[in-house]
């Protein structure tokens, strides 16, 4: 699966920031397994993208025109870094284009994310910037849909 060629825009408190794609993987790989195809949590999460069967079940359910994988499927590199992509960039469409909370989702949970739980060390790893002090400067920026602007 080839990724989607399209850049996202993060806007942080620092100023204006483009994250290709491509970037977004590598530093979610590196934070995860450091590449490691055989990495596996004490949680159960498998491979370089650590995927859990709850991610797992999430990708089977709403897939419906791929194939489903099992845990054992998910071992294999390629199937492992398509499910992996494909849950990233539906977090990030769930979230209305804000990386900062689709990479949080991914490392916590939505559920927790929607409760304002954050891993500002998780998010600090792969974005640059830890979501406590992103809050607190994000009222000077403008929202314009989904993503933050400089006012």
């Amino acid at each position: 699966m080839k990724p989607i060629a399209f850049i996202l825009i993060l806007i942080l408190f620092a100023g204006t920031r483009e994250i290709k794609t491509d970037d977004l993987y590598h530093k979610i790989l590196m934070a995860e397994s450091g590449y490691n195809d055989n990495a596996e949590s004490h949680r159960g999460a498998i491979g370089r993208w650590q995927i859990t069967t709850a991610g797992l079940d999430h990708f089977n359910t709403f897939n419906k025109y791929r194939a489903h994988y099992t845990t054992n499927d998910i071992k294999i590199p390629n199937i492992n870094d398509s499910v992996g992509r494909w849950i990233i960039e539906t977090l990030i469409k769930e979230w209305d284009g804000s990386i900062i909370h689709a990479v949080n989702s991914y490392n916590m949970g939505s559920a927790n994310t929607m409760r304002g739980k954050f891993y500002d060390a998780y998010c600090y790893k792969i974005l640059g910037v830890e979501y406590t002090k992103w809050r607190r400067k994000k009222k000077a920026y403008k929202k314009i849909g989904g993503v933050y602007y400089l006012k």
